[in-house]
């Protein structure tokens, strides 16, 4: 008996040991850290392709842009969309949190549904004394072996969980690259104003000496040479939005794409970014069929994932009501000789406790199918207002607001020449110019609501059926 137990003791803290995970080590980060992470960004070729690799976006269906090796990544157009769909893809924040969230959740399913704790239970009487008697019991729980019962439903919800995250991926990548286009757009059209603003009062200004001759020597009232002299600064004020503009444009994209306002590239967004986007505008575009909807776009797939994660939920909800069934040896050490025998334990719920859990698992369900149908419902309406918005918006910029400037710039610049040799047409030319500035600001607004709304038709169509 001595024996016996002498080995129990010296088996124990084995076992215990073993069942200890090693915890491990704790990680520091500096300022320094931070600061040296965020610089390399985007500097070379190597740390966007690790970074996309990190992300594990290839299995998602969504097209990963190709990286040149090295420092050749600076040399990258900057108003392709290659660079900027790489670095959301690499660096966006909401893609780079739910990129974590997978791969912890992935982890965590390595563990679920696996074989329940060993159970180990030590009873001792009159410990010391004549009568003493020491009971110890090792359990395990018999279906958890098998993964059948709790364990196989906690393990197919953890498979869920994680496709529901995966989904989750998905989305957040896909919203990412029409997130870094938005923000390339705007920047692109406040540069396009601000350059034909610039363009706009060089050729005002050319007639400024005039009018502050005439207003000298009072040959022009002094209201209209202050309204002629206040068309020009109205011109210096949109010029001065359209700058703010551009600082706002710099740190939505820096934001959008992960990366700090100063790289190299953000300051080589140029207006042919609005100019392309505005020509990718104009392709033909279809509504893929309402099945197509559901199947191919991000929304809807996570929908799917989480309808199928409500069933799992359900699984284990009914899976509850199986009774636990521990086994195990028990062995009985007392002054008589040492006795061995078996173990069995099997628990079951009260009855009126699961029935309840189940039925409202049951209408979760329902409400994953019901957000299911209505996740794709709004994407197609949506789909279908998007089509006609592009259209319109096209429309609107091809034919009114391109002939209206074109014609407002033409009666500026014959103006020009008649104030040249007439001053009474001093108030012709300063409503003519105001009107070839709102003219200017309404083309640009209306060429990048164009290329937006064809932004915003791409998003909803989702990634290429064959992806």
């Amino acid at each position: 008996m001595r024996s016996a137990v002498r080995g129990l003791l010296q088996v124990l803290p084995s076992v215990l040991l073993h069942a200890c995970y090693s915890s491990p080590s704790p990680s520091a980060v500096s300022e320094a850290d931070v600061a040296a992470a965020l610089e390399q960004r985007a500097r070379n070729g190597e740390t966007v392709k690790a970074a996309i690799e990190i992300a594990a976006l290839e299995p998602l269906g969504i097209p990963v842009p190709a990286v040149p090796p090295g420092e050749q990544l600076l040399d990258m157009d900057a108003d392709s969309a290659d660079f900027w769909h790489a670095c959301a893809l690499a660096f966006a924040p909401s893609v780079r949190a739910a990129r974590h969230e997978f791969r912890a959740t992935r982890l965590e399913q390595t563990a679920a549904g696996s074989v329940q704790p060993l159970g180990l239970e030590v009873d001792n009487v009159d410990f010391g004394g004549p009568d003493r008697e020491t009971e110890v019991t090792l359990t395990v729980e018999l279906l958890s072996l098998f993964s059948a019962g709790r364990s196989g439903a906690a393990r197919t919800l953890a498979q869920a969980r994680t496709r529901a995250q995966l989904a989750s991926l998905e989305s957040s990548a896909w919203a990412a690259l029409f997130a870094v286009d938005r923000a390339r757009l705007d920047l692109a059209a406040a540069r396009t104003l601000e350059s034909r603003l610039l363009e706009l009062k060089a050729s005002a200004e050319l007639d400024r000496p005039r009018i502050e001759i005439l207003g000298e020597r009072g040959w022009l009232p002094s209201s209209v040479l202050d309204r002629a002299i206040g068309s020009l600064y109205m011109i210096d004020n949109a010029i001065t939005q359209a700058r703010i503009a551009i600082s706002e444009g710099q740190r939505a994209l820096a934001q959008s794409a992960g990366l700090l306002p100063d790289h190299p590239l953000i300051a080589r967004v140029s207006p042919a970014t609005l100019e392309r986007q505005l020509q990718q505008a104009r392709g033909e575009r279809v509504v893929p069929a309402l099945e197509q909807v559901a199947r191919v776009h991000p929304l809807t797939r996570r929908r799917l994932v989480e309808y199928a994660l409500a069933e799992a939920e359900l699984r284990v909800m009914v899976n509850e009501a199986v009774p636990e069934v521990r086994i195990g040896p028990q062995g009985v050490f007392s002054a008589d000789p040492f006795l061995l025998g078996g173990f069995l334990e099997v628990s079951f719920p009260l009855p009126g406790t699961i029935g309840p859990r189940v039925n409202a698992a049951v209408e979760r369900r329902a409400a994953a199918r019901s957000a299911l149908e209505d996740e794709v419902s709004a994407l197609y309406s949506a789909l279908k207002h998007k089509v006609e918005e592009l259209a319109q918006t096209l429309i609107h910029h091809d034919q009114h607001l391109q002939f209206t400037h074109a014609s407002m710039r033409r009666m500026f610049d014959a103006t020009r020449a008649e104030f040249k040799v007439d001053q009474r047409s001093i108030e012709r030319w300063t409503f003519n110019l105001d009107e070839t500035v709102r003219s200017l600001v309404e083309v640009v607004q209306g060429a990048r609501a164009a290329a937006e709304a064809a932004l915003d038709l791409d998003e909803l169509r989702g990634p290429p059926a064959e992806g």
